[in-house]
């Protein structure tokens, strides 16, 4: 009876249901792709869950239609803007020149990374692997690859499909050893038609190792931070779709029945991932489905690549009675996803309430500040099971969210380099500045102005810092962001998180009572030693205690 239950799926797809037939009034003159509305009312489960949806309101569903052989209910309209929008898109611009990788020194010695035709701001799949042999031979001091298994097509097939590595990235050198830092883990292009989602992975990486040094926040996160990053986590579905870009989902798993049109088979591995409510809600039946999940849990290779390393490198948080997840927990997973501008978070499936939502949403508000156009923070989608950060959430307690980015699969590579890079890269310092205590961190006061006198100072001058911190900026309004500022401190060159350290200075006594303040402390440079120094700023409120750390570079000369 288990093995029957577990290839249910697979009997099932031997035909196409009859609820599932095209029923629609379009003709044979629809031109595809298209992107469809329609009213969901009356619309069954069985129908709902094999469509391509794109957006999910209360009564009204987006869908997308790539081809002939996908499934069009009756009742179905055109949006024809949307439709427009997709098919423009999906041209790409080869007038577009991207000079983003003109940058010899940093970004490879070569100009000629292969990109995807018409997308010159997108490394192929080959390309994020020359890539990755780049980095790990010009940073040997913060890049660690490692192998963490192969795709589907490679457990076929040892000449065929990759292995899919993960950038291990921090200061290898700093005093605290790997295991005693706190841990990120970062995956990207699970769903193969997202092509922004590999390169803006590729380029956070880039843009770290490059910043050490130079920018003060990245340089003490990668002192005391790992952040593991797979920047191909479906390879083999990635190279198949940048080459034809006909929106596959899933991976190159044809399974033991070959009934599938070319982009449609395979499993989705978003919906693979070995959550208690796997196979339920958001899941399709149909092994040409979209969201079909596989057989059974973790079926697939790149999955069960995936869990295993998660799970040995993220940490196991500890749960009250309840189930919530204790305060102090450590540990982030960020599923990096398009398209929508939104952050989701779990629980996808629906079935009850998330115990630490109140935490889960603190910090996806203050990723969300910092976008332009502004990502929704709602948590507002489809129903799914078994997806990544239901599982990751589930399995170890760490905060886990989805990031959706851009407007469309094909994302334009002006609106990706002028837009979606920068908001990316700003939602990901952020969740990396509260690795340490995610749940915690985000609800306490920010450091939102650090204003130094002079970036440079002689031993005899004074330096004034003057700073302002806020409970509410970054809250988006959220019940989290009223508290009662209590304390600032300020550390030089001693970081907060190291055994015994203390403050240098503290301010604990404002003129007025409320959730921002200003400042300014005079800080006395006379003993320091002659080059850069790091001054941290760290702020607590009445409620939560301290929130994010926050830092800065100046120069003492003589």
């Amino acid at each position: 009876i288990l093995t029957l239950q577990n290839h249910a799926y697979e009997f099932h797809s031997l035909i196409l249901p009859s609820t599932l037939r095209n029923d629609h009034s379009f003709g044979s003159d629809l031109e595809f792709p298209a992107v469809l509305s329609l009213q969901t009312k009356d619309l069954s489960q069985d129908v709902l869950f094999n469509l391509d949806i794109l957006d999910q309101s209360d009564t009204e569903i987006k869908f997308l239609v790539r081809d002939e052989y996908q499934h069009i209910p009756k009742g179905s309209t055109i949006d024809q803007e949307y439709t427009k929008q997709m098919r423009d898109a999906r041209k790409g611009n080869p007038s577009y020149i991207s000079t983003y990788f003109d940058n010899y020194e940093k970004r490879g010695g070569q100009q000629d990374y292969p990109t995807i035709g018409g997308f010159t701001c997108y490394r192929t799949v080959e390309g994020t692997y020359e890539t990755i042999d780049f980095l790990e031979s010009e940073y040997p001091d913060f890049i660690e690859v490692v192998t963490i298994g192969e795709s589907y097509l490679k457990t076929q097939n040892p000449d065929e499909g990759y292995d899919l590595k993960v950038l291990k990235v921090t200061n290898q050198l700093s005093s605290l050893d790997s295991e005693s830092k706190s841990q990120m883990f970062i995956m990207c292009n699970v769903h193969a038609r997202e092509i922004s989602t590999s390169e803006v992975c590729a380029r956070w990486v880039e843009h770290l190792l490059e910043s050490y040094g130079e920018d003060s926040d990245i340089t003490w996160i990668l002192d005391y931070t790992v952040i593991h990053v797979l920047i191909q986590a479906n390879p083999d579905g990635k190279k198949d779709d940048e080459t034809n870009l006909y929106y596959r989902r899933k991976n190159m798993n044809a399974g033991r029945f070959k009934n599938c049109a070319v982009s449609y088979f395979g499993v989705d591995l978003n919906r693979n991932f070995p959550h208690s409510e796997w196979g339920g809600a958001g899941t399709s039946c149909f092994n040409c489905g979209d969201t079909f999940p596989g057989s059974c849990p973790a079926s697939e290779p790149e999955t069960k690549s995936i869990v295993d390393y998660v799970e040995s490198v993220l940490p196991s948080n500890p749960r009250d009675t309840n189930g919530r997840v204790l305060p102090d927990a450590s540990g982030v997973f960020i599923d990096i996803h398009s398209y929508g501008q939104d952050i989701f978070y779990p629980w996808g499936h629906q079935t009850f309430t998330n115990l630490n939502k109140q935490e889960l949403t603190a910090l996806a508000k203050k990723m969300s500040f910092f976008t332009s156009p502004q990502y929704s923070s709602s948590n507002l989608v489809y129903a799914t099971t078994g997806d990544t950060t239901d599982w990751s959430h589930e399995a170890l307690g760490v905060v886990s969210y989805t990031l959706e980015i851009g407007y469309t699969f094909y994302l334009p590579c002006e609106y990706f380099e002028d837009n979606t890079v920068d908001n990316v890269f700003k939602m990901l310092l952020y969740a990396s500045r509260v690795a340490k205590a995610p749940y915690k961190l985000p609800q306490g006061p920010d450091v939102i102005r650090i204003t130094l006198s002079n970036s440079t100072v002689s031993t005899s001058e004074g330096l004034d810092v003057e700073i302002e911190v806020s409970d509410s900026q970054y809250a988006l309004f959220y019940e989290t962001g009223y508290d009662e500022i209590t304390s600032v401190k300020l550390y030089i060159d001693t970081h907060p998180y190291d055994d015994n350290s203390s403050p240098d200075m503290e301010e604990t006594s404002f003129d007025t009572t409320s959730s921002t303040q200003s400042l300014t402390f005079n800080v006395d440079v006379s003993d320091l030693a002659i080059g850069t120094h790091t001054l941290y700023i760290q702020a607590e409120d009445d409620n939560i205690g301290s929130g994010p750390l926050y830092s800065t570079f100046f120069e003492v000369t003589s």
